[in-house]
This record gives C-alpha cells, sequence and structure tokens, in this order.
C-alpha cells in the first residue's frame, strides 16, 4: 500500500492555538495550566487570541524535497482550506465544518469518514474552544513531563491527553521565553515531530513563520515557511465546501455504461491488459494501493517525462517514488484520460511471471464501481452514475483510510479490528501492534520471507481458526506475522491488518468509491480449500533466470531433506527444469498432496547434488 501526498491538517487547524509567545523572566512553573496561561497572556492576551476566528496565510512548502507554496485559509472551530502547489502535484485540501476532505491531484475528492478521522475533529474542536485549559474538563486533559531539552533551548514539557482517542501530543515551551520551539503528536499510525523556529510579531502576536516537521517511521519530512499572516479576515463558508467531483475522465468507448474484463489470476495475483499507445502490458490491480505506480524504464519507453522524489510507503518498508504524467490508455474499450502517477525504478524486475510495467492503484479504481468475480476471472467496471447493485449480497459501509477500505473483521471469533482491502497482497497478514496485542505474535507458525517494492522482510505465517467479515466465515485460514514493526503498514496502530487475496478469493465483490462501501457476494470457490505449500521452502528466480530456492524455513520438510538458500534447480524427477515451464508450476508442485515425494537435482556452487523432498502438512 502506496502513501499519497498529504499534508498533516491537524498541525494546521492548531496554528492560531499554539502561537508562542513573547519574553518572559525565566521561572520553575510546574502547573501545566499555568504554563499555558502565560503562554496566552504573553502572546497577547487569552481575551484577544479568543476574538480571532478567521485567518489567512500563505508562504513556501515542502514536502520530501518537493518545493511549493500554499494558501490556507481557516474559520474556528473546524473549517479549512489548504491549497499546496508542488508544479509537479498539486492538491486542495480542507473541512466544511462537517467533515473533512481531499481533492487530489487528479481532481479525484475523498470525504473522510473513517472513525479515528471523525474522533480527532471532535479533539480538535474542544482545543479550538479552549477546553484544554479547563482543569474540570473530562475530555482533555495536561500534564507537566519536567524540563527537558530541544535543540540549544530548555523547555517546559506539557504533555495533553484526551478520552476521545488515542493521539497524544507534547509542546515544548523555551523555559526562558515561553516560545514554543518544538511539539511532538504521537498517534496510533505515525508519529509527528514539529520544530518551530524564526518567531516574529503579526497583528500582536508573536509566531513561528518556520515550522519544520518529521514523520515517523515513514521517513517523510515536510517543511513550511511563512510569507504572510492576517487574522480576521473576511472568508465565505462556501470557499470550504467540498469541491465538484470529476466525473469526465473516462468513458465506454462502445456508448453502454459498463465493461467486462478477463483477467488472469496468477499466484494470488490479478493481472489486467493495459493499452497505451497501441501496446497492450500487464499491470497489477491493487486496491492497498493509494495511487498507480508506473514501472521507471517502461515510462522512458513511453517517452515520459519523470521529474521529482517522494516517499512511499508499502507494507513493510519505504522507498522512493518519482512522478509523472501517463497518456490516455484503455482496457477493452474503457477509455482514461491522461493521470499523474508515481514512477518506480525497478517495478518490472520485482515481477518475472508473467512481468508487469505496472500497478493499478486507488486513482484508477475510485473513478468506478468494481465488480471482481474471482471464479469466472472476470472484473466488470460500471459507470457509477447509472449502477444500481440488484444481487443478493450483503452491502456494508467501508470508510476509506489512506485510500483503501476499512473492513470490520474479526478473528478466532474474538479478535475484533479493522483490516484494509487489499486486492494487490497475496495474502493477509496482520499489523505488528494488532498481533502482539492479541498474542499472535507468540504462536507457532512457518518462516517465510516477504518482499515489497524495495526490500525483503521476515514473518511468520500462522494458521486462524476463522477469519469473519459480516457473517461471511473462512475457517482455517492462513496470515502472515510480522517480526518487527518496520517503517511501512504493518507498524500502523488504527488499522489490525490488510486482508488479501487468499481470503477474497472465496468471494464476488464490488467496490463502491463514491459511497464508500462494499458489497460481498458467495464466490464460485467459496467453499474450495484452496492448496497451500507443503514444502516450507520459497522458489524464485537466479540472476540468469534459473529456478532457485530462496528461502528454507527452519523445522519444515525442506529443511529437514537438506535444501539450502541458493540452491539452483537443475531436475525434478529426472526431468529437467526448463520442461516444467517457470517458477509458478514448481510452486504448485510442492502445493500438491502430503506424502508426495519429489527427487531434486541441485547445483550447488561447482557441485550437483540430490536431495529427496516429502510434503508434509505444515499446520
Amino acid at each position: 500500500m502506496l502513501a499519497t501526498l498529504c499534508k498533516i491538517a491537524f498541525l494546521l487547524l492548531l496554528a492560531d492555538i499554539f502561537l508562542p509567545v513573547a519574553a518572559l523572566c525565566q521561572d520553575s512553573l510546574v502547573d501545566p495550566y499555568d504554563i499555558f496561561q502565560k503562554h496566552y497572556q504573553a502572546s497577547g492576551g487569552l481575551a484577544k487570541l479568543k476574538k480571532v476566528h478567521t485567518s489567512y496565510s500563505s508562504g513556501l512548502t515542502s514536502y520530501d524535497g518537493l518545493q511549493g507554496r500554499f494558501t490556507a485559509w481557516e474559520k474556528k472551530p473546524l473549517q479549512y482550506r489548504l491549497q499546496e502547489d508542488y508544479q509537479l502535484l498539486e492538491q486542495v485540501s480542507g473541512d466544511d465544518g462537517s467533515f473533512s476532505w481531499l481533492q487530489d491531484t487528479n481532481g479525484r475528492v475523498q470525504i473522510f469518514k473513517d472513525d479515528e478521522t471523525i474522533k480527532r475533529r471532535q479533539v480538535q474542536a474542544r482545543l479550538a474552544r479552549f477546553e484544554h485549559l479547563d482543569r474540570n474538563s473530562t475530555f482533555l486533559s495536561l500534564h507537566y513531563d519536567g524540563k527537558k531539552s530541544a535543540g540549544e533551548y530548555q523547555c517546559h514539557v506539557v504533555r495533553l491527553e484526551n478520552t476521545i482517542n488515542r493521539d497524544i501530543s507534547w509542546f515544548y515551551f523555551d523555559a526562558t521565553t515561553y516560545l514554543q520551539v518544538k511539539a511532538i503528536v504521537k498517534q496510533p499510525d505515525i508519529e509527528l515531530h514539529t520544530t518551530y523556529s524564526d518567531h516574529r510579531q503579526v497583528a500582536g502576536f508573536i509566531i513561528p513563520f518556520q515550522e519544520d516537521t518529521k514523520i515517523l517511521p515513514r521517513d517523510k519530512t515536510t517543511s513550511t515557511t511563512l510569507e504572510e499572516y492576517r487574522p480576521n479576515v473576511e472568508v465565505r463558508d462556501d470557499l470550504f465546501a467540498v469541491p465538484t467531483q470529476v466525473s469526465d475522465d473516462f468513458q465506454f468507448l462502445h456508448g453502454g455504461s459498463e465493461e467486462i474484463i478477463n483477467f488472469r489470476y496468477i499466484e494470488n495475483s490479478i493481472y489486467l491488459p493495459v493499452e497505451i499507445n497501441g501496446k497492450i502490458r500487464l499491470w497489477i490491480l491493487d486496491s492497498g494501493a493509494s495511487s498507480s505506480i508506473i514501472d521507471g524504464s517502461y515510462a522512458r519507453e513511453l517517452g515520459l517525462d519523470v521529474q521529482g522524489q517522494i516517499k512511499g510507503f508499502g507494507f513493510g518498508d519505504t522507498f522512493d517514488l518519482a512522478i509523472a504524467s501517463v497518456p490516455s490508455y484503455k482496457l477493452g474499450s474503457l477509455l482514461f484520460k491522461s493521470q499523474k502517477v508515481f514512477v518506480y525504478e525497478g517495478l518490472a524486475a520485482t515481477s518475472y511471471e508473467p512481468q508487469i510495467v505496472g500497478i493499478l492503484g486507488y486513482d484508477f479504481l475510485s473513478r468506478l464501481i468494481s465488480k471482481i468475480d474471482f471464479s469466472k476471472g472476470q472484473i466488470t467496471f460500471y459507470d457509477p452514475a447509472s449502477f444500481s447493485y440488484k444481487g443478493d449480497g450483503v452491502t456494508f459501509a467501508a470508510p476509506l483510510k489512506y485510500n483503501t477500505f476499512s473492513i470490520p473483521v474479526t478473528l478466532d471469533g474474538h479478535s475484533a479490528g479493522l483490516w484494509g482491502l487489499d486486492l494487490g497482497a497475496m495474502s493477509s497478514s496482520l499489523f505488528y501492534k494488532f498481533a502482539q496485542k492479541n498474542g499472535y505474535g507468540d504462536k507457532a507458525g512457518v518462516f517465510s520471507v516477504s518482499r515489497g517494492l524495495s526490500s525483503a522482510y521476515l514473518e511468520k505465517t500462522i494458521q486462524v481458526k476463522t477469519i469473519d467479515v459480516h457473517g461471511f466465515t473462512i475457517a482455517k485460514s492462513l496470515v502472515g506475522v510480522p517480526l518487527a514493526p518496520g517503517k511501512g503498514t504493518n507498524a500502523m496502530g488504527e488499522r489490525s491488518g490488510n486482508l488479501g487475496n487468499s481470503f477474497w478469493q472465496h468471494f464476488t465483490l464490488f467496490l463502491d468509491y463514491d459511497r464508500q462501501q462494499v458489497t460481498l457476494e458467495k464466490g464460485g470457490d467459496f467453499t474450495k480449500i484452496f492448496p497451500e505449500d507443503k514444502s516450507g521452502m520459497l522458489i524464485g528466480l537466479a540472476d540468469d533466470f534459473v529456478p532457485m530456492v530462496s528461502y528454507v524455513s527452519p523445522g519444515t520438510p525442506a529443511e529437514l531433506a537438506g535444501f539450502l538458500a541458493g540452491d539452483r534447480i537443475v531436475k525434478i524427477n529426472g526431468l529437467a527444469v526448463a520442461q516444467y515451464g517457470g517458477v509458478v508450476p514448481i510452486k504448485k508442485l510442492l502445493r500438491g498432496e502430503g506424502g508426495t515425494v519429489y527427487v531434486f537435482q541441485l547445483q550447488r556452487g561447482g557441485k550437483i547434488v540430490e536431495r529427496t523432498l516429502k510434503l508434509g502438512e505444515l499446520f
């Protein structure tokens, strides 16, 4: 799953609340409420600050090194509009007083309806009313965490907690001047570490003209240089309204309102034929990707102008992306106009049977309603303007988070949480925090290596008794458990895991991004038991495209038979490996009946060795 460009609105909304203050004599305050009172008093007085109802600001901004400009308007308690122009990318975000929203660089509008965003807005509304100064508040509380250093400053540190969500904030006030020089906001998914500098007086207030933020563990950075700030400007309410949705960037060339596409389903991945400039190449469909990605070499083959650099993050890692505009492309008779996508060098090299040149993510899927029928190997794309569901499935709300659907899931009848719907994941996986909290990290399993876009990571596969989604239950499912939190999505705390195709292949599902809902039907393979690996080893390709053993899990039939990572496969049961037709057919052999015996001839260094493998049940 990949992160798109996203400004942290939390800090913007509170910019007028946590204004730094003018110099005071150093003292030994330890009461956090008194510290905040002095903070406001020295900044011009609490009464004056409460009279600031609107504001306008503009200046320079950067995101992971992309340079741009921003313009922002705010109307308390919650309305705001932020326009960011990085030349390569543009986006507008805001809040109309009821919901937060975002219009991305391709014009797609998303309204944030997930529980965590709603709760975060409730906290922000109370802060805007200065409820944090009320010692008797049942929702907000301040705590003194002593003196700590922040760069060259010795600071009073005040901690803000609340009873609405799990966010915790720390505010660092210079013990000599009471200027705010640092803030830390800890959320379940990320931490924001912000430093404030270049304090200046504007309209009777002293505010920082420079803010620099590090977003952990994503390795992302933002920087804002304020050029203009004006309080109590006239602002029309329609400035904060949700923008009109772009709806004319695709069309059905045959004149209808739907298109059926046959897909290739190989190793639990959905491959779609995408035509650009008259050439058809395969792309993977990935509802867990918050934006589409194209391979760097293929982008240059198409003559695309690849520019810039920004950080993305997947399940267990972060990686560098560039940006390009893809020309119009087709799937069957479904035509999409030009869109901006991210570019990853080496994407094609991460696949081999078959090779892909791109990933179709949120900016593709969100334009349409998609019906994915795994048993038939078909996807039907519908125009949302004319679609009406007429089946007997179960439809439920699935609010978007990071541009992916949030699905309520229960494991083993008791461990409940929200999971991402990830059609780009071959299997399902728990996130690290959820796994540790619910004891799944301690369960016995089979170790394996999974690969993200830029790195590989070790995980453990376990078997759970049941996975339940809105009354649909799949028994004896395998899920991955990360052994470390990492820097990607598996470090999240607001979600519990990802449901991949090993689960969804039992169903037919409808994805409705406009309504933020999913419909599930029992698929033709709902009761099918899909075969799993019974060897305990992973098969990949050597540099010269010869199948090889890439990993052997301890205690499995492959280890007991003496296989080692790096063994190149020469023959299986006397048949030259080339005659099997590649890695995928060999993987299918390893999913055969328990007790099946294969004799492998392997090249190990300069020797040929023979190993006999007897398949066995791993779980």
